[in-house]
């Protein structure tokens, strides 16, 4: 794989990503202004449900875009295993806030599809989800400055 497509396509990955945060983002806020008005109700359950995975969509796009600094690419062993475990930790992380026993921002509502973790286990793993996506941010922290004077050093 040439650098040109490695580029093109770390930085289309991490925008298909964004795309999703924002189409959460935008479920959440319809979801509830639906649950709140009481119009569209059995929709408005199920779109508030999307909306629930805007936390962990965030903090991988964030960690993400971190990792694209600054050159759009994930070149190098450590960035790679960074994207990685970021990529894994947002899916799980969004695959458990879907079957959390409630709906987000809305205590008291199922969600929709009616299965779902059990309290203590849902919170652990969300636990194990951020604390993923954490290492992974600093990760990308602790990288950054050795990427960007990378960057500044000509190639000999």
């Amino acid at each position: 794989m040439d650098r040109a497509s490695g580029r093109t396509g770390s930085i289309r990955r991490a925008a298909m990503l964004a795309a999703a945060g924002a189409l959460a983002a935008g479920s959440l806020w319809y979801g509830s202004v639906a649950l709140e008005t009481g119009s569209s109700l059995p929709l408005g359950r199920w779109v508030a449900w999307l909306g629930g995975t805007v936390p962990p969509i965030a903090i991988g796009v964030a960690v993400l875009g971190l990792l694209l600094v600054p050159d759009g690419r994930l070149d190098g062993p450590i960035r790679r295993k960074l994207a990685w475990l970021a990529w894994r930790m947002t899916l799980g992380f969004v695959v458990v806030q879907l079957l959390d026993d409630h709906i987000f921002d809305h205590a008291g509502m199922d969600n929709p599809l009616g299965i779902s973790i059990p309290f203590p286990y849902q919170d652990l793993l969300s636990l194990v989800g951020l604390v993923g996506l954490a290492v992974a941010g600093v990760g990308a922290l602790v990288t950054l400055p050795s990427r960007l004077i990378a960057r500044r050093t000509p190639p000999r």
